[in-house]
């Protein structure tokens, strides 16, 4: 529990805030069939993403036994760390992949990468590694294996939603314009699930039982469960907020907004 609140946060630092430019944007072009523009902005965000988010899996590898010494004072922390290093990347991949297609307005598609795949194929993986006598590291590399096919999934899936990615078509980047949207929400967006990881942090940091974060985790799994009808909302409603904005439809947004709510 501990190893993968830290992992998240970080991955929220990794991925620039990109899954946020390439939501407003995506929706935007795709709204405008500006083709051109709406393939140089995904590729600019898979592109970006995956080298930055490499980066930071590098430098957690090598700085977590310093981590875990140094910062929650639990050394058996560091080999946790590592095995969730190398899930950063495609992590990445997956968030900016399922932004996508939700920039298309594809439920069918989000659900099946954040709420199917991923969460069904990490259960799968945790539920075998148990019955093959593995415990901890079982589970870690369950979500490990489990990130690595909802990567892929999540590509296919851009894809399907959008085969002119892999066409002839020239792309047009729109480089600052995608970071002038993006970093600034990205710091948003890391102050948030700092917020929703900072008491599991702050139990590990003063606590010397592991054991305790392991608990309280489990709960306040549980009470997340009241997240669940925003996320229905959500899913949808951002990319259409993108859309109508773009085509000065404010009446229709106001509508919506007001539904929503």
């Amino acid at each position: 529990a501990l190893g993968f609140a830290v992992i998240s946060v970080i991955n929220k630092f990794s991925i620039l805030g990109f899954q946020n430019g390439i939501l407003k944007f995506g929706a935007e072009y795709h709204a405008q069939d500006d083709t051109p523009r709406l393939k140089g902005t995904i590729i600019s965000a898979f592109v970006t993403v995956l080298i930055c988010s490499t980066a930071v899996s590098a430098a957690v590898f090598l700085a977590s036994s310093s981590i875990s010494t140094a910062v929650f004072k639990k050394p058996e922390l560091s080999g946790i760390l590592r095995i969730f290093a190398l899930s950063l990347p495609l992590l990445a991949v997956m968030t900016v992949a399922y932004f996508t297609v939700r920039a298309f307005k594809h439920a069918r598609y989000t659900v099946t990468i954040r709420d199917l795949a991923h969460p069904g194929l990490n259960l799968a993986a945790v539920a075998a590694a148990f019955a093959c006598g593995f415990r901890l590291k079982g589970a870690v590399w369950g979500f490990v294996f489990a990130t690595i096919v909802s990567a892929v999934l999540g590509l296919y899936l851009v894809y399907r939603c959008f085969p002119e990615l892999v066409s002839g078509i020239k792309p047009v980047f729109e480089y600052k314009k995608l970071l002038r949207v993006s970093l600034p929400l990205m710091f948003v967006g890391f102050s948030y699930f700092l917020m929703h990881y900072v008491d599991r942090l702050m139990i590990g940091y003063f606590r010397e039982d592991a054991s305790q974060v392991g608990i309280y985790t489990a709960a306040a799994q549980i009470g997340m469960l009241t997240m669940f009808f925003l996320q229905c909302v959500d899913g949808i409603f951002a990319p259409v907020i993108s859309d109508l904005h773009s085509k000065g439809d404010m009446a229709e947004l106001k509508r919506q907004f007001a539904t929503n709510t």
